[in-house]
């Protein structure tokens, strides 16, 4: 900018710098959807499908090489002039399939065809119809993904309403060469789905006692599919890409407190087929996840994000929650992920590619607890938990169950950078408590917090008596006087303790947890007395000493002391 003053010129540079933050979402580009009330349908393979609400016009989507989306192709019915609406749509390798039916409504007002398309990367077409099934319901609303299993070269899905009694599986071979005769379309009961590398999960979650079913593709089981069945009533399941199992969470309610149960379902391996206790929850919103690497996934729950960070041993998940400033995340559903960061969302008439900064940690490894014992040497280190990480951005809490919720949290002594020692002493086990360690999380704005069940069983030991023998001052016939066993005996456990003793000179009874005395007889005594805890460790006391007649002056002191350790309490008679 040039400026003259007084003829005096002068070269003003004015700049004007934004610098970002490492955290700071960056909108990158804005594209508009002119379709109706879209809803949409990610098909990863940074794809994506977009449908109008009233079911017709349907676009395919594509990421660039940049993160940008490309519209692919724009169609309203799956092969021209089949009236079908597109249901079901998969893409792999710059291949898509669609899916849909053609219905008779005047004649049978039923499903008549099923129309398969599929749109080669070569840009050619392959179009097959065969007929549907009678029983297929009205279910041209629905719009699901089809997914492609690349180690089997297969299609599946699912057509049909949920809540219907009934849902349909649509299955394809060689799907990359899409032929007459290798699709077919199975029955099942309806359910909630849930893909796998080669196969699939339904349960329902209306409905008690219906368990759920894993079905593996096989040619030589009837219809294809071979189902192995649970009684398990999960409330939620996932599943990572490539693992070797699946997760399962049973939820139940007890006096108002819900409770989990945690289970890994084995694909492969020895066990296949078995499902086996986790402590551990295994399970996050697999349904609506873009995965990043082998081991980070984005996800959406509700209108909500979640990062997800998986340990490659135990499959035990970190989940992270957006932390920062929600008016600064576009509103929308997420169709696509690029890269490390790229997202793109569909949000009102338009789709949002945006720079979403994500945590930049690694998870090493969770253990699945801590199962302590009275005077275990136990730590906790951070970096065989986490890499990656500034660990000043880690907080450690513990949490106790209820019945120990008054016992000190402040169990955890920093030894070193990330390293913690537990308190084991028997202050703190003697209650053999019950609780979590809660590692909170703080990478970028999301924050994580991982509880780990905790646990120190206490190791009972003996009540101690305060001496093994102990000689009494004189005490005098015609005064009563009474000893609190208490007082003379202590349990590290806290325990309470039962007595017991051997034969009391005259005048002497046991009422536990005192000893009264009223001497009778002068003369020397002795006696011994046991303390027992409830798991019958004993410790005992000898006492000794010698009653005399009552003495002709003064009044007695209130109390005689039993080897200056030991207290008799006087009554006057």
């Amino acid at each position: 900018m040039i400026s003259k003053n007084h003829g005096i010129s002068s070269v003003i540079l004015l700049l004007c710098c934004h610098f970002l933050q490492a955290d700071e979402i960056v909108i990158i580009d804005q594209l508009p959807v002119d379709l109706v009330n879209p809803v949409s349908l990610a098909l990863g393979d940074q794809a994506f499908a977009l449908r109008e609400m009233n079911e017709k016009r349907l676009q395919l989507w594509k990421l660039s090489d940049n993160g940008s989306p490309e519209l692919t192709a724009e169609l309203t019915e799956v092969v021209p002039g089949s009236g079908a609406t597109v249901q079901m749509v998969g893409a792999y390798a710059n291949n898509w399939w669609l899916a849909g039916l053609e219905w008779d409504y005047f004649a049978t007002g039923k499903a008549s065809l099923i129309h398969i398309s599929q749109l080669k990367a070569d840009n050619s077409r392959v179009n097959i119809s065969f007929e549907a099934p009678a029983a297929l319901s009205n279910s041209s609303i629905s719009f699901t993904r089809w997914h492609y299993a690349p180690a089997q070269d297969r299609l599946f899905g699912l057509f049909g309403l949920p809540g219907a009694e009934s849902v349909f599986l649509l299955s394809c071979m060689q799907a990359l060469q899409l032929a007459a005769g290798n699709c077919n379309i199975t029955a099942l009961t309806s359910g909630d789905f849930l893909a796998l590398d080669d196969g699939f999960v339904l349960w329902d979650r209306g409905h008690t006692n219906s368990g759920f079913s894993w079905y593996q593709f096989d040619q030589e089981a009837e219809n294809g599919l071979r189902e192995q069945h649970y009684q398990l009533e999960p409330s939620r399941i996932s599943h990572w890409p490539g693992a070797d199992r699946l997760q399962v969470q049973v939820s139940s309610v007890d006096n108002g407190q819900i409770h989990h149960s945690n289970y890994d379902l084995q694909l492969n391996g020895p066990a296949r087929g078995a499902l086996i206790s986790r402590k551990l929850p295994g399970v996050y919103p697999s349904q609506r996840c873009h995965y990043l690497s082998s081991y980070r996934a984005l996800c959406q729950s509700g209108s909500s994000m979640v990062f997800v960070n998986i340990t490659n041993g135990s499959l035990t998940p970190a989940l992270f929650d957006y932390m920062g400033e929600a008016a600064d995340v576009p509103w929308g559903e997420i169709v696509a992920v690029q890269g490390d960061n790229t997202v793109v969302k569909l949000g009102t008439e338009q789709l949002t590619v945006y720079r979403l900064p994500l945590p930049q940690l690694s998870v090493v490894s969770f253990p699945s607890g801590f199962d302590l014992t009275y005077g275990d040497t136990a730590m906790l280190r951070l970096t065989d938990m986490l890499a990656d990480i500034d660990l000043s951005n880690v907080d450690i809490r513990v949490i106790w169950d209820s019945p120990h919720q008054t016992l000190p949290t402040t169990i955890l002594t920093e030894l070193a950078y990330g390293v913690f020692q537990f308190d084991t002493s028997k202050a703190i086990s003697r209650y053999s408590p019950t609780g979590q360690v809660l590692i909170d999380i703080h990478d970028s704005n999301w924050q994580s917090t991982v509880s780990l069940p905790l646990s120190i069983a206490n190791i009972n030991e003996a009540p101690t008596a305060l001496s093994a023998v102990i000689d009494t001052e004189p005490l005098e016939i015609g005064e009563r006087y009474e000893l609190a066993l208490n007082d003379v005996f202590t349990d590290p456990d806290g325990d309470g303790l039962t007595f017991s003793s051997t034969a009391l000179p005259a005048g002497f009874v046991l009422q536990s947890p005192l000893i009264t005395a009223a001497p009778q007889t002068p003369g020397a005594f002795s006696f011994t007395v046991t303390a027992i805890d409830p798991y019958g460790l004993t410790a005992s006391l000898l006492v000794r000493g010698t009653v005399k007649e009552k003495s002709s002056g003064g009044t007695m002191q209130g109390y005689w002391l039993l080897g200056l350790l030991l207290l008799w309490r006087r009554f006057k008679g």
